[in-house]
């Protein structure tokens, strides 16, 4: 049997919800990624913040990790995360960055707020882990206005994931 984790990046809890919601759906492990500085909930302050680390290409350090061991654990990544300037915030690309993926397969969930294509999210996340699987073909997508109402998008989404990983 496939082992699931389901990562995910939340500042204003969007993502949160959704990855709690696939979690209780698919038995998952949850594993919130937060970094050590905390981001502040001014919408217009963050969006700054995000901006800097996006140009400055900066990995900020995460509070807490996944131990190597445990990720080899994992055959199925549910990677979650809001989108930031078109792209993935830098807090994921922390994550993405700490752990070898040969051999897993990466499900990208993510909020926006009318990025529902995701941006460059996708091949970021393909640029960063070269040995791991992205399963462009399953992303999901959920406006955070929807994300109240998406219990059964998330069902069907999850069930057509399972077929195929």
């Amino acid at each position: 049997m496939k082992k699931i984790l389901i990562a995910y990046f939340s500042i204003q809890n969007h993502t949160f919800k959704i990855a709690q919601k696939i979690g209780e759906i698919c038995r998952g492990d949850v594993f919130g990624i937060e970094t050590e500085v905390e981001f502040p909930q001014d919408f217009n302050y963050l969006a700054l913040i995000a901006q800097k680390q996006l140009e400055n290409q900066t990995y900020p350090k995460l509070r807490k990790v996944l131990s190597i061991e445990k990720m080899k654990e994992y055959d199925t990544i549910l990677l979650g995360f809001p989108i930031w300037w078109e792209d993935l915030p830098r807090a994921v690309c922390t994550f993405l960055k700490m752990y070898d993926f040969s051999g897993k397969v990466i499900v990208p969930f993510f909020t926006h707020l009318g990025s529902s294509f995701g941006g460059r999210s996708l091949q970021t996340i393909k640029d960063m882990v070269p040995n791991g699987k992205v399963a462009e073909e399953y992303v999901f997508s959920v406006h955070d206005e929807d994300i109240d109402n998406a219990d059964y998008k998330i069902g069907q989404w999850l069930k057509s994931v399972s077929e195929k990983y």
